[in-house]
């Protein structure tokens, strides 16, 4: 990739070499771009005005690694995203239908590209095994400094996958089992056989964790917390009961340390079952409105978690940080991450696509050295901060960006089961719900990054967009007179429930203030459950 000096692309000041761009109205104010989707403005403001294939550019900018289309549009999203533009009107970056993009915006002082750096040290891999399409294992010991023979191979799940909202895999911590869900339940795979086993007791489980002997694996379901050992024939158990749970770790301390909900501190429950005590909470004055994604270190004197604040724009915008579980003291670890995990001297996190690490040390709660990209290709959950990577000491289990929700067709069905297409090509939907007297149905579906409700009229055959707000819109359920739908809306931040007329182009409104889960009907009466139906 050519290295260019600044430039300027329509009023933004564009640096390169610090991945940074400056509005002419807040030149004061810098916007970070991630590295690789500075390449990809870099590679289009070359050939600004020109279409230029998705091919050219994953070559030039990723450099002959393994990608998928799905990394560079994530890439595209963040550009728009920090300039400002829109995919449905651009004024910066132009999407070509089954070609490319082109630049649109006037691009000036492009300089003479500089002499390409000379070769930076090899990249250091740990061991992987990434389960889906596409599917990778990277099994050695950590290199350093000379890299280590990697071998890959893909491995074939029983059925689907759970949908990503929570970690679908956890690598056992003796790297010789994973366990995955997938939509039925969870199953077990061990590394030296060809097939997966169904864990009996796990119906509908996903977010799985090992214990710490890896004996055990603890699990979300519905709104409980479950536990079910490995060997013999003891069913699971439910430990407790929780609203919309953001991941859980077991301590060898012998205690689970879950966050319960989308918008709150850390709670722990001992692993036998017991009572559940509070262990984190928010600091209301920095904004904070979630800790999530815990990781309990080595002797369970401190946890990982990742923090939000009401600013941020999105995760990777938030922050890891380390809380002493004795004195609640905290340190900032990482700025700018989500989901970290820690193995054997290295913090594993994620931001903008990517899975980077760093040195770490677990007794002074300090990084020690640069952090450096070692998956690019994983599949993350933007929206809650989830990543689909699981690591013990020498195996990192991990989801590639292709796996992901697959295009499926709305179909209509009659009472004898036949059944007609109701769109002519096979989208990404999900969340389909019909009105009371069957003149509608509206699902959720996946466009330029993000979820958005759209409706499908039945009698005039007509498939429209609802929202398009930049968030994600998701579970929408008709009203009883089908006027107006309520649905999930979240730009970041905790899902919150809103309504909005189907038929004309009114504002959203808030339904029941912060806590509020879910909704249904009961004739013509609403009915709000509210988080704290769920933990107390």
């Amino acid at each position: 990739m050519n290295s260019l000096k600044s430039f300027r692309v329509g009023e933004w000041r564009v640096e390169p070499t610090l991945n940074q761009i400056f509005r002419d109205s807040a030149p004061e104010q810098a916007v970070r771009l991630e590295p690789k989707a500075m390449q990809v403005l870099v590679h289009l403001a070359e050939r600004a005005g020109e279409v230029v294939d998705k091919d050219s550019v994953i070559r030039d900018v990723w450099e002959g690694a393994f990608v998928t289309n799905e990394v560079l549009t994530n890439a595209v999203w963040e550009l728009r995203r920090a300039l400002g533009d829109d995919a449905r009107s651009s004024v910066f970056i132009q999407t070509i239908p089954k070609r490319g993009y082109r630049l649109v915006s006037p691009v000036s002082g492009l300089a003479e590209p500089e002499s390409a750096p000379p070769p930076g040290r090899a990249r250091w891999w740990i061991a992987a095994l990434a389960v889906g399409l596409a599917s990778v294992l990277l099994r050695l010991l950590w290199p350093e400094p000379a890299e280590k023979p990697v071998t890959r191979f893909a491995v074939a799940t029983s059925e689907p996958l759970a949908p990503f909202y929570l970690p679908a895999i956890a690598a056992s911590p003796d790297g010789k089992r994973m366990v995955y869900a997938g939509v039925s339940g969870l199953f077990l795979r061990p590394l030296d056989r060809m097939e997966s086993t169904f864990i009996p007791g796990t119906e509908g489980g996903h977010g799985p964790f090992f214990s710490p002997d890896g004996a055990s694996v603890g699990f979300f379901t519905g709104r409980a917390l479950k536990r079910v050992e490995l060997r013999g024939s003891s069913p699971s158990r439910e430990l407790a009961v929780i609203g919309a749970p953001r991941g859980a770790s077991w301590g060898s301390d012998g205690f689970i340390y879950f966050s319960p909900s989308s918008n709150g501190g850390l709670v722990r429950i001992p692993a036998d079952g017991g009572e559940v005590e509070t262990m984190t909470e928010l600091d209301k004055a920095r904004g904070e409105w979630t800790h999530r994604w815990p990781d309990v270190l080595p002797g369970a004197s401190a946890v990982l978690v990742t923090v939000a604040r009401s600013d941020l724009s999105s995760f990777d915008n938030a922050d890891i940080v380390s809380i002493e579980l004795s004195t609640g003291k905290r340190r900032v670890v990482v700025e700018g991450a989500s989901f970290g995990r820690y193995v054997e001297g290295r913090l594993f996190y994620a931001r903008a696509g990517e899975i980077l690490a760093v040195p770490f040390d677990p007794g002074t709660l300090e990084t020690r050295g640069p952090s450096r990209v070692i998956l690019e290709d994983v599949k993350l959950y933007p929206i809650n901060g989830a990543a689909q990577v699981s690591a013990s000491p020498d195996l990192l289990v991990y989801v590639p960006q292709a796996e992901g929700r697959e295009p499926t067709r709305l179909l209509w069905s009659d009472r004898k089961g036949e059944r007609a297409p109701l769109l002519e090509d096979a989208r990404v939907l999900y969340d389909p719900a019909l009105s009371r007297d069957g003149s509608k149905i509206a699902v959720s579906m996946v466009t330029e990054g993000n979820s958005d409700l759209w409706i499908y009229d039945v009698k005039r055959e007509t498939f429209g967009r609802l929202t398009s707000s930049g968030g994600e819109e998701e579970h929408p359920l008709f009203t009883p007179d089908g006027r107006e739908i309520t649905y999930d809306y979240s730009m970041a931040g905790p899902f919150r429930l809103f309504s909005r007329t189907v038929d004309d182009a009114s504002e959203p409104r808030g339904l029941g203030g912060e806590g509020v889960v879910r909704v249904d009907y009961a004739r013509d009466v609403v009915l709000l459950f509210h988080l704290q139906k769920y933990i107390q």
